[in-house]
């Protein structure tokens, strides 16, 4: 009976040793939890703030270059503005996101390795605004044409603003985003709570910019019957895109890349001319529209795009390979939101 005794004795101290490790550990997770939530919260609020006032730039300047003479004399391009904007933004910031995820998991610390990643990227992004920028003009001309308001030389002017300023564009905010990225890893800042606004921003000001000024170079050119040196040009660019895909394919990470993205960057082109349409009719009712757009598509997808990042980044980093879930989950698991926010498990 003593045995039994100091056996029961023993295991319920166990057990109770055992309950306050199990409670000193969700603690210690709750604590480090509320750390890192802090952290972000402190490295997110500038950025935010930033890419909030360049939306709110970039919106009172979309207002008043909505009537330069650029506008009123190719109107189609109201329908190629949320396109091309969206289909930028959506190429820095998952080019922005890739970079984090290889900066956090220690592949881009030498200036070497930036080089690599950076050479092949910029490539690939190249590629995808030269092809995804001639399929937003030309998805904009055909709602011109259903709308009854299509005009040849307008659409040759829209396909070759579209063109230079896709290619040109992200070559410069490709540099900008490498910049940030590396700054801010210098400095023990994590990139992914920075680096998606800034560039975001970076690149809806830039390219509206371009858009309007090389727009403008091809009204001039069409109007003096240069309609062979604009033809020239965009044939020139196009065709600069075979010899990007040969030299992308050599590395199998941006092959896999150049492979399997055609599908999400189509789609929002799709939807972002469909928004295109709608603002071309809205400007005429609520010509104040025009300052509001960009603000708020900026603020959401700000927000949008770091979240992105920093969930590619744990996944990418976890223990789990790509197509593995862990025991006793499914993707219906993480399907729900309200499940998901309220697991209590790390994975």
């Amino acid at each position: 009976m003593e045995e039994i005794r100091r056996r029961s004795e023993s295991v319920t101290t166990e057990s109770i040793h055992s309950t306050l490790d199990s409670h000193q550990g969700f603690t210690q997770g709750d604590e480090r939890e509320k750390t890192i939530l802090i952290s972000v919260l402190k490295q997110t609020l500038l950025p935010f703030f930033i890419a909030g006032l360049g939306q709110i730039c970039i919106g009172l300047f979309f207002e008043r270059a909505q009537h330069w003479w650029y506008f009123l004399y190719v109107p189609e391009t109201f329908i190629l503005v949320p396109a091309l904007l969206g289909l930028k933004g959506n190429l820095e910031i998952t080019y922005a996101s890739r970079f984090c995820t290889l900066s956090n998991a220690g592949k881009a610390n030498k200036t070497d390795e930036i080089f690599f990643i950076a050479r092949f990227n910029l490539c690939l992004i190249e590629v995808q605004a030269i092809v995804l920028s001639f399929f937003a003009a030309l998805l904009s001309s055909a709602i011109s044409l259903i709308n009854c308001n299509f005009k040849q030389s307008h659409a040759i002017v829209v396909l070759s603003s579209g063109i230079y300023t896709a290619s040109l564009s992200s070559f410069f905010v490709g540099f900008l985003m490498i910049t940030i990225v590396v700054s801010t890893r210098r400095y023990g800042i994590d990139p992914d709570n920075i680096a998606a606004p800034l560039t975001a921003t970076s690149s809806d000001f830039i390219t509206l910019i371009m858009l309007i000024g090389i727009g403008m170079l091809m009204v001039n050119i069409y109007i003096h019957k240069l309609y062979i040196l604009n033809i020239v040009l965009m044939i020139f660019v196009i065709c600069t895109t075979p010899f990007l895909t040969y030299y992308i394919v050599k590395e199998p990470r941006t092959r896999l890349i150049l492979r399997d993205s055609w599908f999400a960057v189509t789609a929002a082109i799709v939807v972002g001319c469909c928004s295109g349409l709608l603002l071309q009719s809205a400007i005429v009712v609520f010509p104040g529209i025009a300052a509001l757009h960009p603000l708020i598509t900026g603020l959401a997808g700000n927000r949008v795009s770091v979240q992105s990042s920093r969930l590619a980044t744990a996944l990418h980093l976890s223990e789990y390979s790509l197509g593995k879930f862990p025991a006793g989950t499914t993707i219906w698991t993480f399907v729900n939101p309200l499940r998901f926010f309220c697991l209590r498990r790390k994975y």
